[in-house]
């Protein structure tokens, strides 16, 4: 299983998140959400959204993946656009976590085990597995986005560099 204070420390480390940007769920949203989709949600994505369900800095930045999005379902979302591209339906057993700018979703299957196998949907694509569990697809998306969080602050050091050798407009 995955230690959640090492991810969140990993984001404040990094600067991709303050300390007061990672915000969890009430056991009450959880169970909210459970209720919804009439049925227990797997163990560590109630860990994740217990201590980062609401928001966790830039860390999936752009995609639906938080409490204000899955209250309003995402499901339903991510079965309009398996229609339109004419694909069959979700399984029932689906449970959509996140969707990113319309065009491609992430979701496990309920009752697969604590830490399920992450699939995913791409826009007019085939279904294909994204991580082996959801511990996984969070390591990799935390990872990710310290990478990317490092190189742009590499950029802004160039930037700020530059900027500090040009002349003076005065």
């Amino acid at each position: 299983m995955i230690d959640f204070s090492v991810i969140v420390r990993k984001l404040v480390d990094s600067g991709a998140a303050k300390a007061s940007e990672v915000a969890g769920c009430t056991e009450g949203e959880i169970q909210e959400l459970e209720s919804a989709v009439g049925a227990k949600l797997p163990q560590v994505y109630r860990e994740f959204l217990s201590r980062m369900g609401r928001s966790a800095g830039q860390l999936f930045l752009g995609t639906d993946i938080f409490f204000e999005h899955l209250r309003r379902g995402l499901t339903k979302g991510a079965n309009l656009l398996l229609a339109r591209d004419g694909k069959p339906p979700l399984p029932k057993k689906a449970f959509v976590f996140g969707m990113h700018q319309g065009y491609q979703f992430t979701f496990f299957l309920l009752g697969e085990n604590e830490d399920p196998t992450v699939e995913g949907y791409l826009e007019k694509d085939d279904f294909s597995r994204v991580a082996g569990s959801f511990s996984e697809f969070l390591t990799q998306a935390v990872e990710d986005t310290i990478r990317t969080e490092q190189i742009l602050l590499e950029r802004r050091k160039l930037v700020a560099a530059r900027r500090q050798k040009l002349p003076s407009r005065n």
